[in-house]
């Protein structure tokens, strides 16, 4: 909906055969008091309505449909440069996955594993998640993290050709 053509605190008085209003005029730049018959302020007001699906406001220069697409595609380069010079400054650290023993070390700051009477913990299991923490479990994260798994494999079938044959 569109706004009215005069506000209506412009309007000063009206009784019934008069209406008193006031604008400003934009070339002088100062206000403009009208005593005008009813009939006449309606014909000035009703000249302000477009007709039926008349298309108000045209839409030129950078906010026509064709500026606007060329816009958004530099925007959106703007916005990825951006992006990727956050990223080369601030490159993603990789992030290891935490043991059991870390995240209660972290969160605690005591070591789980150390019973208070001096008891070795070497494994910890749960019946839904199976081991949850095993005494070697570093020292088997290196070394598949230097061989690989697919050496560890390649060993247990060199093993089982052995035993079979």
């Amino acid at each position: 909906m569109a706004r009215p053509a005069i506000a209506e605190y412009r309007i000063v008085k009206y009784d019934y055969h008069k209406v008193h209003y006031w604008y400003e005029d934009h070339q002088t730049g100062k206000r403009v008091d009208v005593v005008a018959p009813v009939m006449r302020f309606i014909y000035d007001l009703v000249q302000h309505i477009p007709p039926k699906h008349f298309r108000m406001v045209g839409r030129y220069g950078l906010y026509s449909r064709s500026k606007n697409k060329e816009s958004q595609i530099i925007i959106n380069l703007w916005r990825y440069m951006v992006h990727k010079q956050i990223e080369m400054t601030f490159p993603k650290a990789e992030k290891k996955k935490k043991t059991y023993r870390e995240r209660m070390m972290e969160t605690y700051h005591r070591d789980p594993i150390q019973c208070k009477h001096a008891m070795l913990l070497v494994v910890i299991w749960h019946a839904d998640y199976g081991r949850i923490y095993y005494y070697d479990e570093e020292r088997e994260r290196a070394f598949d993290k230097k061989w690989g798994v697919k050496a560890y494999e390649r060993k247990k079938k060199k093993s089982k050709k052995r035993n079979a044959g």
